[in-house]
């Protein structure tokens, strides 16, 4: 599946588009190379938990505030192209780390 047509599916519109830095909700997703990287990096994130746990559970994390990513949404830092960051954390997050 497409990974903007997957993260429609996982996480509100809301978020989808501010992954691909749209206002426009008729505009289609990952028009840039940066939105592009973007979106295939937060729908691999996404498939990871939800392989590890559920999709309940993917969206959840990716619109939560972590305290390893500083209080942070994990979408925003993936907006701010904190990519090393988000997949350390959701690593330790799918393997069982409690910090």
């Amino acid at each position: 599946m497409d990974d903007s047509k997957y993260l429609l599916e996982v996480l509100p519109l809301a978020l989808v588009l501010s992954l691909a830095g749209l206002r426009n909700p008729d505009a289609p997703p990952g028009q840039s190379p940066e939105s592009s990287q973007r979106m295939q990096f937060a729908a691999r994130i996404a498939r990871r938990i939800e392989a590890a746990e559920s999709r309940e559970t993917a969206t959840a994390w990716l619109a939560t505030a972590n305290e390893e990513l500083g209080g942070e949404l994990p979408i925003k830092a993936i907006r701010e192209g904190r990519f090393d960051d988000v997949e350390a954390a959701a690593e330790r997050f799918v393997s069982g780390w409690a910090g």
